[in-house]
């Protein structure tokens, strides 16, 4: 018995032509929009929460552990959408990095440790907000920073 490997694009009623528009078309077009949109409301969002937990902490002496969670992930957050222009301006130059080099590695680093440190913020919390809810009595000295 032979078996013919086919793949999915000979059963595409478009031509190869059609597709290769269409997906620039997307990468153009529809992402950098959607990337965008997803920047201004993310610096703006995070720069809210970072202004109000700095002002309620500046009025109130009491730091609490979810707050502190909670500032750090923002500003995690906030670098990473820093960032995010520049993977946009590649986005509409078809791919091409006109920033240089030095720069390239400083937004893929600022990227993959914003991505690695959110995911640890996260842990933690999640971490904290367990023992907070299963062991009330047993962790109470840790729900107060020193």
């Amino acid at each position: 018995m032979d078996f013919e490997i086919i793949s999915n694009a000979s059963f595409s009623p478009f031509s190869s032509a059609e597709k290769t528009e269409e997906y620039e078309q997307y990468t153009n077009g529809l992402m950098p929009s959607i990337f965008g949109v997803i920047c201004f409301l993310g610096i703006f969002g995070n720069s809210i929460v970072i202004y109000t937990i700095v002002k309620k902490t500046k009025f109130c002496s009491q730091q609490t552990v979810p707050d502190i969670f909670i500032f750090s992930l923002s500003i995690a957050d906030l670098l990473f959408l820093l960032g995010m222009p520049f993977l946009i301006h590649q986005l509409l130059g078809n791919g091409s990095w006109c920033f240089g080099g030095t720069m390239c590695t400083v937004i893929t680093a600022l990227d993959s440790n914003s991505q690695i440190v959110s995911t640890y913020i996260l842990t933690v919390m999640t971490l904290d907000r367990y023992l907070a809810t299963v062991h009330p009595i047993r962790f109470k000295h840790v729900e107060r920073p020193s």
